[in-house]
């Protein structure tokens, strides 16, 4: 490989056995894992996580733009359903497929940056975490998110390895997986930035990087967001208006700074399996300490890792910062450890023992976090405020109490499902009852809070239906509101759903039926 330019980089580390025996390796490890995701979503003794029903849901009705999200997910999901015939095995699948595809893509990076002893080991550093099985269990926005970044990051490492005279193959390649990212979270659009920090940060790359190409690159992915643009064009801007909604304004106290940065890093080094995400501090400190005798590869890594992690940790200083917000800055992060304790002038014992059991210690919590749901529902923790599977499970006991309620209603065929006060109820309740019906939720056009809210409340083609209603809080304005819209109402009595032997996250629903919908004169959010 050859970099033109004042900088030259390091040779491929191939260690002491031949590249085609760690390409073997990586694909056991990487066949294997697919295996043990798909069995393991097969197996899975949980409901679907909210937001899985709820971008499930959005699957159904396809669309160029959601409220909160690029549409990726919701094309995926409706993709899933399609091809998972609307079933839980079908929806968790995906995840499995995308996570391990991703992995493919660190393989490749670590393999053309320093060799495919490199490449096993930075993809094992991915996938031996509490962050990865998480990753390959939930169908969100973050398994395609992790795809199209690894994705990208390879084929934009690939055009500047190739130099100035390379195919237009890589850079295509690097714009449609830039687009598709784009089209899935909205920090994927910082890559081009990025990019180009890399570009100005290293002189032995500038001289493979034609401005043509560059500019390809760099502007052409925008060109996938023109859909969603018009979307949201048409819809008041709502999902700019919720991305900045994302970010507090809060008065900053030293205390509440304190406890957001100790619940990000140790929330970082938990999920990073431990040992891996130290191991990947220390490759990134010692980048930046020998910054200016880092070879191409470093410091191209380096622009797609650091910023991206000093951003969060900034940002956690004036608020709660999600776990996974920063998970992509830590594929170039995972890629630059494997490749400074993979190297070949590095004590070999020293090194492979780092890794090795960076991926013991993560592998261990994955597997530990694996089990939590077949041991934490039957525990005496099971319930409280610490349970992390209450958020998963009773979706299915809900729509298995509903059920007979719906159909006792007088007339079955013309009651529709109506979740005024949670997107979460409405969404379970479309998933699991056993007809899957279309749910509402009540939003008002002038305060939207979920994808309901611009799908719109039943509208005149439901007049004169009777509907079931279930709402978390009787006393909400929004349940007085929907009784408002029925010439009979009466109430069905309560559902509450135990969660276990502690009490603190049961879940208690009233229940109403009401009789002959007279529909609101403004429905949904219309559009320009």
């Amino acid at each position: 490989m050859e970099v033109q330019g004042g900088e030259s980089p390091a040779p491929a580390i191939q260690g002491q056995e031949p590249v085609t025996r760690w390409n073997r390796r990586f694909w056991v490890m990487v066949g294997t894992v697919l295996v043990l995701r798909v069995l393991y979503a097969w197996v899975f003794p949980l409901d679907l996580a909210p937001d899985e029903s709820y971008y499930w849901d959005w699957g159904r009705r396809l669309d160029i733009g959601y409220y909160s999200k690029p549409p990726m997910v919701g094309w995926l999901m409706g993709l899933a359903g399609f091809l998972g015939g609307n079933t839980q095995f079908g929806v968790k699948v995906f995840p499995a497929v995308l996570a391990t595809a991703a992995l493919v893509f660190v393989y490749l990076l670590g393999r053309s940056m320093f060799g495919a002893r490199a490449g096993f080991w930075a993809a094992a550093l991915m996938v031996a975490s509490p962050a990865a099985v998480a990753l390959g269990a939930f169908f969100t926005i973050d398994a395609p998110l992790m795809l199209f970044w690894s994705a990208s990051l390879y084929f934009a490492w690939r055009c500047l390895q190739e130099g100035a005279n390379h195919s237009w193959r890589n850079t295509l390649l690097l714009v449609a997986c830039l687009g598709l990212g784009f089209l899935t979270k909205q920090i994927h659009c910082l890559f081009p930035l990025l990019y180009l920090l890399a570009l100005a940060a290293t002189a032995g790359l500038r001289p493979a990087a034609q401005p043509v190409r560059v500019a390809a690159v760099v502007g052409l992915p925008f060109l996938f967001l023109l859909p969603p643009v018009l979307w949201n064009w048409r819809h008041d801007w709502i999902t700019f208006r919720h991305t900045v909604e994302e970010l507090e304004d809060r008065p900053w106290q030293l205390s509440r700074s304190l406890k957001f940065v100790g619940e990000f890093l140790g929330g970082q080094a938990g999920l990073g399996g431990g040992i891996t995400w130290i191991l990947m501090m220390l490759a990134l400190a010692i980048a930046v300490r020998g910054w200016r005798t880092r070879n191409p590869q470093g410091r191209f890594l380096l622009a797609f890792s650091l910023p991206g992690v000093l951003a969060f940790l900034g940002l956690s200083v004036f608020q709660r910062v999600e776990q996974n917000w920063p998970m992509v800055f830590y594929v170039a992060a995972a890629v630059l450890a494997a490749g400074w304790l993979a190297r070949e002038e590095a004590p070999p014992r020293a090194g492979a023992s780092a890794l090795k059991w960076a991926v013991r210690l993560g592998g261990f919590l994955g597997v530990a976090l694996m089990l939590v749901p077949f041991v934490l529902p039957w525990s005496p923790w099971a319930g409280s405020k610490s349970d992390p599977t209450a958020r998963v499970r009773g979706w299915r006991e809900l729509a298995t109490a509903v059920e007979p309620v719906r159909r006792a209603v007088p007339r079955p065929e013309r009651t529709l499902v109506l979740a005024p006060d949670d997107r979460y109820a409405a969404s379970a309740l479309a998933f699991y009852l056993p007809d899957q019906p279309r749910t509402f939720c009540w939003e008002s056009k002038d305060r939207l809070e979920s994808q309901y809210g611009i799908w719109g409340r039943p509208g005149a083609e439901w007049a004169g239906w009777d509907a079931l209603v279930i709402a978390r809080n009787p006393l909400d304005a929004k349940l007085k509101d929907v009784a408002q819209r029925f010439d009979k109402w009466e109430s069905r009595g309560t559902i509450t759903l135990s969660l276990g032997r502690q009490k603190a996250r049961d879940r208690r629903y009233v229940v109403f039926v009401g009789q002959g919908y007279r529909p609101p004169e403004t429905v949904g959010t219309g559009g320009k």
